[in-house]
């Protein structure tokens, strides 16, 4: 069993990911730097835990890469390891770890690409290397906006790759209505557009001194992502469960840039509880979502369909981002310690569920 987890990458990646949001999540019930340290398990343990998961799946099935990847896992894995012990002791020594971790993953990614010849996975590898430039220059800056800059590359990364995930479940919810002379195809316009204004905004938070500048471009980005929506409205399409929650989370995303450009134009105090929409729904949200995915497409389900604590979990999730970016004017029960449970429940019980999936079931590849 533990040969195969780490046979297949996706499958420890994913549970290790899951782990590291219960002491990003419980740590502020404790009297560590709870500020800090909640920054460091999600941002730099949860989300490269994710990617390695992610990653080590997707690119080597679209370059065609076959051989063994188990070195590299048990390598990165070492490497996240490692990491978390430190988290406590000296946080220098993690910054550099994952900074390592990002750049192993970069230099992997671009070997198996190159060796295929495929031209068609630049943008990943470019987002990759934007990770490495900003998690080393944290490393050795310990400037906050360095790791603070990772949340918007990866709601940059998130909206590239879902073209391909609005594809993979468009795909399906057209299969389940056997509505076989229709075709979902997303579009790739907006997608384009909200990358390329979330990137302009990555790099104008480094050279451009006014935020009102800086706050319409962060509109753009939310009017992309808006007008990305309107390729799912389709009865057909949206009466399905994952596609609604993929859906909310999405709208969610965009009203996360839209407060924060409109704090920014009109410096209103609503930035902290923006980013957080961001960071929760956005970024934690749409990882569980393609943790459920993939966990499930991976795993011999021919029917997409999700567990009903998954499908609790996205509810709690977006529940989690309410409690925290809107009631949090209510006290810290709302602000901090209900979101915290709330997060780590459903990243727990994801853990406990598709451990029991990988174990029982059999690797597959992806149906499409």
């Amino acid at each position: 069993m533990i040969n195969d987890f780490f046979t297949h990458p996706m499958r420890i990646f994913f549970l290790l990911s899951s782990i590291f949001v219960i002491p990003a999540s419980l740590i502020f019930f404790t009297n560590f730097d709870f500020v800090t340290l909640h920054k460091v398990f999600f941002l730099q343990l949860m989300v490269p835990s994710a990617y390695l998961g992610f990653l080590f799946t997707a690119i080597p099935d679209w370059t065609q890469y076959h051989d063994n990847l188990k070195q590299h896992v048990i390598a990165c894995f070492a490497l996240l390891i490692v990491a978390f012990l430190f988290s406590f002791i000296n946080l220098t020594i993690v910054n550099f770890t994952v900074s390592f971790i990002w750049f192993y993953m970069l230099i992997f990614s671009t070997y198996i690409v190159w060796l295929d010849r495929n031209d068609n996975q630049f943008s990943i590898l470019f987002s990759l290397l934007c990770f490495v430039v900003l998690s080393f220059l944290y490393a050795f800056t310990d400037e906050s906006i360095y790791l603070n800059s990772q949340v918007f590359l990866n709601c940059a990364l998130i909206m590239l790759v879902s073209f391909r995930v609005s594809l993979a479940i468009g795909r399906e919810a057209l299969k389940l209505q056997k509505e076989n002379e229709n075709v979902f195809i997303p579009n790739g316009v907006y997608k384009n557009i909200a990358v390329f204004s979330i990137f302009l905004f990555i790099i104008g938070s480094f050279f451009i001194q006014s935020k009102i500048v800086l706050g319409f471009v962060l509109l753009a980005s939310s009017s992309a992502i808006l007008a990305k929506l309107k390729e799912l409205h389709y009865i057909i399409l949206i009466k399905n469960h994952y596609i609604l929650f993929y859906y909310i989370l999405e709208l969610f995303m965009a009203i996360g840039f839209l407060g924060l450009g409109l704090s920014y134009i009109f410096n209103l105090p609503y930035e902290p509880a923006s980013l957080h929409i961001l960071t929760i729904s956005g970024l934690i949200g749409f990882i569980y979502f393609v943790f459920n995915v993939a966990g499930m497409r991976h795993s011999g389900f021919v029917i997409l369909n999700f567990f009903i604590s998954s499908k609790i979990g996205i509810v709690l999730i977006l529940l989690a981002t309410i409690s925290r970016s809107f009631l949090y004017i209510y006290g810290n029960l709302f602000y901090l310690y209900l979101p915290s449970i709330l997060l780590a429940l459903v990243f727990a019980v994801y853990m406990y569920e598709f451990f029991i999936v990988f174990k029982d079931n059999e690797f597959s590849d992806d149906p499409e």
